[in-house]
């Protein structure tokens, strides 16, 4: 009996344990553009040496783009050691004040282990207002929106 004690003891303390380090620390990310002050939407492509980057300047497309869950202030994580390689250059380009540039990337680029290029999902990727790099998964309803606003 006390050997089965331990051992559920033991499991209660290690599932704790994975539990706890999982969990993610949200951060507070870039402010969002409001849509009456951004001209245009820019998207660059970083490494498609034959895709033309993409302007966005029809005023009902740059509300759809702005109006996406992916540039909301909430539910960014510092990157820390997980690779940033982006496929894309997002710039929100404003009347007044700073152009607010995002990166988006997908986790299958570039291929790594374990699951080379047959990992699924897209990431935003920002600096935080503290200089931090920073960067948001998005989930397939939220990134394939986003994908067909931006024209991608």
């Amino acid at each position: 009996m006390r050997t089965v004690t331990k051992l559920i003891l033991n499991v209660n303390l290690a599932a704790s344990v994975l539990i706890g380090c999982s969990t993610e620390t949200y951060l507070e990310g870039p402010t969002p553009s409001h849509a009456d002050d951004v001209r245009s939407i820019e998207v660059l492509p970083l490494i498609f040496q034959d895709k033309a980057p993409i302007s966005i300047v029809d005023e009902e497309s740059v509300r759809a783009v702005l109006s996406s869950s992916a540039f909301a202030s909430s539910g960014w994580e510092l990157v820390n050691d997980k690779l940033f390689e982006p496929l894309y250059s997002i710039e929100f380009v404003q009347d007044d004040g700073p152009t607010i540039k995002y990166w988006l990337g997908t986790n299958s680029y570039p291929p790594r282990f374990p699951c080379y290029s047959f990992c699924s999902g897209w990431w935003v990727g920002a600096m935080s207002p503290q200089g931090e790099r920073i960067r948001k998964g998005l989930t397939s309803s939220v990134y394939l929106y986003l994908l067909r606003d931006l024209g991608l």
